[in-house]
């Protein structure tokens, strides 16, 4: 582990030294293989930054969430489309807001793919020059320096995506889990060069042939915040679909962690629940930063009110 962290780094202080990266911590793995696209991306076009972006956004589960989602988004992207991995009411919440808003909203419900799958099966119905990978607990912010309208004058680039740290909300919109209030960088904005794909191994996140911008401030709210239940069996995702090949056994993942794993969800769900939300913490804005407009507006609503 020591050995890779020196190496990061000496090759980060290389990259900086050269001009290719504008920051020390502006450096991304896949900018090592992916080298030859940094000389690809130099030649700016602002036309480029105007273009259309199209969303690409799973759901399983986020009526807590999905609403506030989309509507952090409508005005940045041209059209979404939506994979509902499950058949309840998340799926009739995002037609509700199609609907309301007129989005231009392609939705399909596919409660047999997993995550990778899923985004997979949105990617290849994505025409748009830029395309924004969004999941239904990911609110962006609306306001203020991190605003993703802001991105835009990121955009004016070919062949690059742009990956921020996430910012996190757990159980409810107040509360955070120690040690883990931001996650590092993710990609969210690929430009659709014509090679963006499904992941290999693993990974349930497109790649693509490109140079890589890290914005190095949290843009996006992830907001883990779902029914009990899907907290719970969350636990067991990577292993059910992305560590083993137990999804093609198992579609469902409930049937994987009942029948394989022979837990009892109704007698434990409860129990451990419980102790996940005594573990949480008050989300400091002061330390983590600010609320997005859109959940600040909500808490305003709703007041101090946790959902469960």
């Amino acid at each position: 582990m020591h050995i890779k962290s020196a190496i990061k780094k000496g090759v980060r202080r290389a990259l900086y030294k050269t001009g290719i990266t504008t920051k020390p911590n502006s450096f991304h793995w896949s900018n090592i293989f992916n080298l030859k696209q940094y000389f690809l991306s130099r030649k700016r076009d602002p036309a480029l930054s105007k273009a259309e972006v199209g969303c690409i956004m799973c759901t399983w589960m986020e009526d807590f969430t999905v609403k506030l989602a989309l509507e952090s988004t409508k005005d940045f992207v041209s059209r979404f489309i939506v994979v509902d991995k499950g058949e309840g009411s998340t799926a009739e919440i995002v037609a509700t807001c199609r609907d309301d808003w007129e989005l231009n909203l392609e939705l399909y419900i596919k409660p047999e793919l997993n995550l990778r799958d899923s985004r997979q099966f949105a990617l290849q119905r994505i025409d748009e020059p830029w395309i924004l990978v969004q999941d239904g607990d990911m609110v962006f912010h609306t306001d203020g320096p991190l605003a993703i309208s802001n991105i835009r004058g990121f955009m004016d680039r070919p062949n690059i995506f742009l990956t921020c740290p996430f910012n996190c909300l757990y159980g409810d919109f107040k509360h955070t889990w120690p040690g883990k209030e931001r996650w590092a960088a993710h990609p969210i904005l690929y430009h659709n060069n014509g090679t963006v794909r499904a992941p290999k191994h693993e990974k349930d996140l497109p790649v693509m042939d490109a140079w890589a911008i890290n914005l190095g401030q949290p843009y996006v709210f992830n907001c883990l915040i779902k029914p009990p239940i899907r907290m719970f069996l969350r636990g067991y995702w990577r292993d059910w679909c992305m560590e083993s090949d137990a999804y093609l056994r198992y579609p469902n993942l409930e049937k994987y962690v009942v029948d394989e794993l022979k837990i009892d969800v109704e007698k434990e769900v409860g129990v451990w629940f419980k102790r996940y939300m005594d573990a949480l913490v008050l989300y400091d804005e002061k330390k983590w930063g600010y609320y997005p407009k859109i959940i600040r507006n909500y808490l305003e609503k709703r007041g101090d009110i946790p959902l469960f």
